[in-house]
């Protein structure tokens, strides 16, 4: 893509990336010890039933453990 490609589609992105923030990207406070559910899509090698995703901050580190179903 060249940068007058690049140019003629930013806006169109910016006005999706901005959508994404104020209709689907949400924040969400979990109390320590509390559950939340839902449902995300990612890629994991066949045959996963657990997937543990680790945030590591300065001072804290928070731990989500998932239950991988197959679709």
């Amino acid at each position: 893509m060249n940068k007058e490609q690049q140019k003629a589609l930013a806006p169109y992105l910016e006005d999706k990336m901005q959508r994404l923030r104020e209709k689907i990207l949400k924040t969400q406070i979990i109390a320590p010890k509390d559950r939340a559910m839902g449902l995300i899509y990612v890629r994991v090698p066949a045959g996963t039933e657990k997937l543990t995703i680790e945030v590591t901050l300065p001072k804290e580190k928070h731990t989500f453990d998932f239950h991988v179903i197959e679709s």
